[in-house]
């Protein structure tokens, strides 16, 4: 059974700028706000972002604190696909117009990915679609079975 992914929840640490970072520079529609308090007597707010029918969820808890876990920066992020080079050139230009930190990649394909970084640490990357072609699948199952076997 092929399950639809929802959403995918992050830590907000400052919702103001957090909405701001996504409803101004993403231009992404505020879906959902709750807020309450939890069995444990800590105050929160959830609030959903839409993306194409997956949401992006930000949680904060009254009292919550930023922790280095010590992982490389972009180990965990979420990826966009963008349609072409000229609009991977505008988000990147949309960054810059807001101030939002970012950098440009070249990966092994010699393709660009523009990996931006949200208030809350979160890493957005924006790249052309992937094109698999045949035997993609192979490969990839071949790099990850040498992988294994190599650690």
């Amino acid at each position: 059974m092929l399950l639809r992914l929802d959403h995918v929840a992050n830590p907000s640490f400052d919702p103001a700028a957090t909405h701001r970072f996504y409803t101004e520079v993403l231009a992404a529609p505020l879906t959902l706000a709750t807020s309450g308090t939890g069995d444990d007597g800590v105050r929160y707010l959830v609030v959903e972002y839409a993306f194409g029918g997956v949401s992006l969820a930000f949680l904060t808890y009254e009292g919550m604190r930023r922790v280095d876990d010590g992982l490389p920066d972009d180990i965990r992020h979420i990826a966009f696909t963008v349609h072409d080079a000229v609009e991977l050139e505008r988000w990147r230009a949309r960054f810059v117009a807001g101030s939002v930190p970012f950098r440009t990649e070249m990966n092994a394909e010699n393709d660009q990915h523009v990996y931006a970084f949200d208030p809350n640490g979160v890493v957005l990357e924006f790249a052309l679609p992937r094109l698999a072609g045949a035997g993609a699948a192979e490969r990839a199952t071949a790099t990850f079975a040498e992988w294994l076997a190599s650690h």
